[in-house]
């Protein structure tokens, strides 16, 4: 097996950079109209200083801006009135997560399922934030007994899957993301997962195919190319791994086009132009590396088109 060639690695590097500044980029569009909102609940707060849903909205608003401190804090002044308001209690939670406080926001939600017990999203919440804190066993319990009041609830199915993966349980995972999938055969994530946890147990073929049904229902998902791109890499065929990992850069790039149109941050479009010119260095490199390299053979089966 031939070594995979070290630009390989920098590129997937810099597909996930690139990933995180379009994240950056959309915020602020999602931020539109909640100064309206907040604008709304202060004055309301005022003219009334024990409306609870004075202060609740005023979270709401305040944790559409981004500004989860302050949305706690607001949350918590609502509870001071009504202590048993349980959506406060569950946004405090997924402000506390947002924080990263992940020990804060089980408590949050434990709160939640005080009044309200068969609460499953808080289940699932708890779970996720177990699983954040590296408790993944616990993580595990807290979605099951989410699935105990929801059973076809595909969130709880997914991460027990999820969970199990990271434990290194993988056939056990490959078994909740078949309970995801025969729920709701359509979320591309699910595929993704099912297709690592799949690649660990060396069941290669079947990953691959989880992979491309991933890439189907989500063609703009850019982790299934990238991990096709490294099993073809690791196979030493880098002509189908270089095709693969060149679907996930023009992706990335026509991302990042997008979020520059729709930001307004010079150094966010600095930066990110500065990233598509490093990545324009690495692909050229990477047909040099090919070339001097040449391709291996491969007990995958070899895909006709990225797109599958």
């Amino acid at each position: 097996m031939q070594n995979e060639p070290a630009p390989i690695k920098k590129i997937v590097d810099t597909v996930f950079e690139l990933q995180r500044l379009f994240s950056t980029a959309e915020l602020s569009l999602r931020q539109a109209g909640a100064c309206e909102g907040l604008a709304k609940a202060m004055l309301a707060a005022v003219n009334n200083p024990y409306n609870a849903d004075a202060y609740y909205n005023m979270g709401v608003s305040l944790r559409r801006l981004g500004r989860d401190k302050e949305a706690v804090a607001a949350y918590e002044k609502a509870l001071e009135i009504d202590p048993h308001n349980a959506d406060a209690h569950f946004n405090i939670g997924s402000s506390r997560q947002r924080l990263g406080q992940d020990a804060e926001a089980v408590e949050a939600f434990e709160k939640v399922l005080e009044i309200k017990p068969r609460n499953a999203d808080a289940h699932i919440n708890i779970g996720f934030s177990l699983q954040t804190l590296g408790r993944d066993k616990e993580a595990v319990a807290a979605y099951e007994k989410a699935l105990k009041i929801d059973p076809h609830n595909v969130y709880a199915h997914n991460n027990i899957g999820f969970s199990l993966q990271i434990l290194g349980q993988y056939a056990e995972a490959v078994a909740a993301f078949e309970k995801t999938l025969k729920i709701d055969p359509y979320i591309a994530e699910t595929h993704y997962n099912m297709g690592n946890s799949l690649q660990e147990l060396g069941r290669d073929k079947e990953a691959v195919a989880a992979y491309g049904e991933a890439i189907k229902l989500s063609p703009s998902f850019i982790s299934p190319y990238i991990n096709l791109g490294s099993h073809f890499a690791e196979a030493g065929d880098f002509t189908h791994a270089k095709k693969f990992l060149d679907f996930a850069l023009v992706l990335a790039e026509d991302q990042t086009e997008d979020s520059i149109q729709a930001a307004s941050s010079p150094d966010l479009v600095a930066d990110v132009n500065d990233k598509l010119e490093v990545l324009k260095e690495m692909k050229a490199e990477a047909r040099r590396q090919n070339a001097k390299t040449g391709t291996g053979t491969t007990s995958f089966q070899q895909p006709t088109d990225p797109a599958l």
